[in-house]
C-alpha cells in the first residue's frame, strides 16, 4: 500500500537522461515504487499527466542561517521548488558563537533582525548547538550548513587586520575541527569582507588540509571577481592543490563592464584544473546584478574592528578623503566594486533608516539629497553600517548565460530565507530556480530542460554529499516537485523584486506535502542534516 502515488507524469529523474513518462510511489517519506507503469494500491493517487515531476530543487548558498529560525516556513523557497537550502556560505555563519565575539559576527551578518543585533547575544555557542536551535525550530525545508570562515577568525582574532601567527592558525583548525565533527558540511569564505579579507593563502591552506582531511567541502567568495579574477581563482585552485580539499566557487561571475568576457577564461582555468586533478566547480544566480552591504564596498582598512571600527573611520573628515580617494582609484589591490561598476549602477534594496530612499542608485539619491555620492554613501553606512543592501549591476547577460550552461555549474539563490515583507531585496531570493528553468523553456539558455533539472538536483547533491537526494530513484528520499512547465512564473523582477514564484503545484519533502494545488499546506517536515565522517 502506498502512501502516494504520482501517476503518468514526465519524469526527470534527476540524472540529466531524458525524460520519460511513468508513476512514482512514495511510502514512509522514500520512493517506493518508480516504473512506466505502476499497479499498487495507494492511499491517495496524484495525476501528472500534464506536468513535470522532478526532485526537489538544493540551493547550495543560502544566507538564511538566521531567517530558517524566525521564517520556518520558508515560503520563497518552497515556492521556487527548493527542498534543501545550505546556510553559511561567504565565510559567515552564527556560529560558532561567544558572547566576546558578539559584536564582531553579528557585524558580519547583513541579515539579522535588528532587536538580536542590539542584545548581542545568541542562545547558542557551539556549531551543533546552532544546528539543535535550527531544528527545534521546525523548518519546513531540508537544511544543512558551512560553517563561516570569519567566524572562526572572530573567535580567535577578533577583526583584526593582520595575518595569523601560527599558534592562532592552530587554533582555528581546532575550532573547524570540532565544527566538522558537529555536523558542518565544510567551510566557507568571503575573501573581501572582514575578517576573512585579512588572511593569507597559508592561512586558508591550513584549514583547507583539515577540511580535506575530513573529505568536507571548502567554499570560496573569492578575493576578486572584478580586475583580478583571474588571480582571485588560481589562489583557490592553489589552495586545493596543496591541500587535496574540494573546492566550490561561490556565485562565479566577471562584474564591472571592462571585465566582461572574462568568465570564458575563468571557466576554462577551471576545465584545466580538473583535468589535472583538482575538484573544482561552482554556483551561479541567474541574473546580472549581485547584492552585498554598502558597508562591503569599502577598502579591507575601513572595515577593521566590525561595525564601530567602519563609525569611527567615518567619523574622521580625514579618512573620508582618504576612503574616498581609494575608491576613485581605478587600480586597486582589494576589489574595489564601487569603482568596477559604478555609483550609477549601485542601487539602494534596503534601506531601514530611510525606506524612501530604496530603489534608488547613489547618483540619483547624492542629486536628490544635494549631496556627492561619497558623503551619501558615508552617511548611509555610519547609520547602519550592517543593514544597508545594495544591488550591484554588474555582469553581461552573455556572461551569466555562459555560466549558467556550463556544465560546472550549479544554481543557486545567495539570498535570504524570509517573508515576501521582508524589506526590498534581490529578485534572486524568490525567483532564482524559477526564472533559470523559465529560461532553458523559452530556449534563452540553450541546454535541455533535463540537464538544467541536474544543475537544481543530483549535482548539488553530489557536491554536498546529500547521496539520498537529488534524484528520483526507489529508496531516496521523496523530496518531489509536480509542475507545469508551461504556467511557471518567475512573479518578480528588479522593480517589484519581493513577490513569490508561481506555478508549483505540488512540493513534497520527506514525503509529506508542502504545496498542494498550488497553496501552503502550514507543513513543515524539514529535517537538519549533520555531515559524518
Amino acid at each position: 500500500m502506498l502512501d502516494l502515488l504520482i501517476r503518468n507524469g514526465r519524469i526527470i529523474d534527476g540524472t540529466g537522461a531524458p525524460w520519460f513518462r511513468g508513476d512514482v510511489g512514495v511510502v514512509s517519506g522514500r520512493i517506493a515504487a518508480l516504473s512506466p507503469h505502476l499497479t499498487c494500491p495507494s492511499r491517495r493517487t496524484l495525476e501528472a499527466k500534464r506536468c513535470l515531476v522532478t526532485p526537489g530543487f538544493i540551493d547550495t548558498h543560502s544566507h538564511g542561517d538566521y531567517g530558517i529560525i524566525s521564517f520556518p516556513t520558508a515560503e520563497n523557497l518552497v515556492r521556487q521548488g527548493i527542498t534543501t537550502s545550505v546556510l553559511g556560505n561567504c565565510g559567515v555563519s552564527l556560529a560558532p558563537f561567544s558572547d566576546a565575539a558578539a559584536d564582531l559576527i553579528l557585524s558580519q551578518f547583513p541579515f539579522l533582525r535588528e532587536e538580536e543585533r542590539q542584545r548581542k547575544m545568541l542562545p547558542w555557542q557551539s556549531f551543533g548547538e546552532y544546528l539543535d536551535h535550527v531544528e527545534a525550530a521546525n523548518p519546513a525545508v531540508n537544511i544543512a550548513a558551512f560553517v563561516g570562515h570569519g567566524a572562526l577568525r572572530a573567535l580567535v582574532m577578533g577583526h583584526e587586520a593582520r595575518v595569523a601567527c601560527p599558534e592562532e592558525a592552530r587554533q582555528m583548525q581546532g575550532l573547524l575541527r570540532i565544527c566538522l565533527e558537529q555536523g558542518a558540511f565544510g567551510m566557507s569564505t568571503g575573501l573581501i569582507y572582514p575578517p576573512g579579507v585579512y588572511s593569507t593563502t597559508d592561512e586558508l591552506i591550513a584549514l583547507a588540509d583539515t577540511l580535506a582531511d575530513h573529505r568536507r567541502l571548502y567554499a570560496t567568495h573569492v578575493r576578486s571577481e572584478t580586475d583580478m579574477l583571474i588571480d582571485a581563482l588560481n589562489e583557490a585552485l592553489e589552495i586545493a592543490k596543496r591541500s587535496g580539499v574540494s573546492v566550490h566557487i561561490s556565485h562565479h561571475k566577471a562584474a564591472g563592464q571592462r571585465n566582461w568576457g572574462t568568465v570564458a577564461q575563468s571557466l576554462a582555468c577551471m576545465e584545466a584544473a580538473r583535468s589535472a586533478g583538482i575538484d573544482v566547480t561552482c554556483d551561479v544566480y541567474p541574473y546580472t546584478a549581485g547584492s552585498t552591504t554598502l558597508s562591503a564596498l569599502l577598502p579591507p582598512w575601513a572595515g577593521e574592528g566590525g561595525a564601530e571600527g567602519i563609525r569611527s573611520s567615518l567619523s574622521d573628515p580625514s579618512l573620508r578623503s582618504r576612503i574616498a580617494q581609494a575608491l576613485d582609484a581605478s587600480h586597486s589591490d582589494w576589489e574595489n566594486l564601487f569603482n568596477a561598476v559604478g555609483p550609477e549602477g549601485i542601487v539602494l534594496s534596503s534601506c531601514p533608516n530611510h525606506p524612501t530612499f530604496e530603489g534608488q542608485s547613489l547618483t540619483e539619491l547624492s542629486t536628490h539629497l544635494g549631496k556627492n555620492v561619497y558623503d551619501t554613501m558615508f552617511d548611509l553606512i555610519a547609520e547602519s553600517p550592517e543593514g544597508t543592501l545594495v544591488v550591484l549591476f554588474e555582469m553581461s547577460e552573455e556572461d551569466v548565460t555562459r555560466v549558467v550552461c556550463h556544465r560546472l555549474s550549479t544554481i543557486c539563490c545567495d539570498g535570504n530565507i524570509c517573508p515576501a515583507s521582508e524589506g526590498r531585496l534581490h529578485p534572486r531570493t524568490f525567483g532564482s530556480f524559477i526564472r533559470a528553468l523559465v529560461g532553458t523553456r523559452s530556449g534563452y539558455y540553450p541546454i535541455a530542460m533535463e540537464e538544467m533539472i541536474r544543475k537544481m538536483t543530483s549535482f548539488p547533491a553530489q557536491r554536498m554529499g546529500l547521496l539520498d537526494r537529488g534524484i528520483l530513484r526507489e529508496g531516496l528520499a521523496a523530496d518531489i516537485l509536480v509542475f507545469s512547465e508551461e504556467e511557471i512564473s518567475e512573479g518578480c523582477d528588479f522593480d517589484t523584486p519581493n513577490r513569490y514564484a508561481g506555478g508549483m503545484s505540488h512540493v513534497l519533502i520527506n514525503g509529506t506535502p508542502v504545496i498542494e494545488e498550488g497553496k501552503m499546506t502550514g507543513a513543515r517536515p524539514g529535517m537538519v542534516f549533520r555531515a559524518s565522517s
